[in-house]
């Protein structure tokens, strides 16, 4: 099974409709992304099913009492987990500053290391267990004009803590990093500032809903991190050599039946 965790940033809701947030095309793939068929977990793990217990509004906090909790009492063992967390944190401390700030990425971490350990244990050595860090929607402003949030001087500041300690709590479990932040810059609201160092002149697409979360662009950015990270981990290289072995041990038997 493999099992999505998390928050907006691994559902559909805000991608377009079902089967089209980050992690359902990690799964199976939509026709909407033809560059991507055969890129995703159906193809390479054929009796792989499909859970998302991730949920608009999760905090690190939530995804420990609720969503670990189920993943405790699925009936079959996951073998693939993807986690996006840390994002709603930062919303719920919204204004925080100095010592506060290291409180609050303190209890992130508290909590990050519970879930962690869990995931970890559910897939046992043969699974994977992928972690993504909390993207920058106002690429480097601190600011969503039009969003209803005042300027907050310190959310950078805050929001470069959290990812540091989400980088950190991960480097401590055989787990795969997944650097969203990175691959994100330059597609929030400086999209179109040529000044800005980071944006990127060949796509100037906007990958996110008119606040946060990722819409459909977005989203399949997202799945494309996964996926890579993905390949990167000993069960995606062994997935992916399997099923090309099989798809080449098949055509020698066509070509021998003719």
């Amino acid at each position: 099974m493999y099992v999505a965790l998390g928050d907006s940033m691994s559902i559909d809701d805000y991608a377009g409709g079902a089967g089209r947030g980050a992690a359902s095309l990690f799964y199976r793939n939509h026709p909407d992304w033809p560059a991507f068929a055969g890129s995703d977990l159906r193809t390479v793990l054929p009796d792989l099913e499909f859970q998302i217990l991730a949920f608009d509004g999760a905090t690190s906090e939530g995804v420990l009492a609720l969503q670990v909790a189920t993943l405790r009492g699925l009936p079959t063992a996951p073998r693939v987990i993807t986690l996006t967390v840390g994002g709603n944190d930062l919303l719920t401390y919204f204004g925080i500053a100095g010592r506060d700030a290291g409180r609050a990425a303190g209890h992130l971490r508290s909590r990050l290391k519970r879930i962690l350990a869990v995931c970890v244990e559910a897939v046992g050595g043969a699974g994977c267990v992928l972690v993504g860090n909390i993207y920058d929607p106002t690429d480097g402003t601190g600011s969503i004009p039009g969003s209803g949030f005042p300027l907050w001087p310190d959310s950078l500041a805050v929001l470069a803590r959290f990812n540091e300690v989400i980088a950190e709590v991960a480097g401590e479990f055989p787990v795969q990093f997944v650097d969203i932040h990175r691959h994100f810059l330059g597609h929030g609201v400086r999209v179109q500032d040529p000044t800005f160092a980071q944006r990127r002149p060949g796509d100037t697409t906007f990958w996110y809903t008119q606040l946060i979360e990722p819409n459909a662009r977005g989203a399949h950015e997202l799945r494309r991190l996964f996926w890579e990270a993905f390949l990167q981990s000993p069960l995606g290289t062994r997935a992916v050599r399997q099923g090309t072995a099989g798809r080449a041990r098949q055509g020698t038997g066509a070509r021998r039946t003719r």
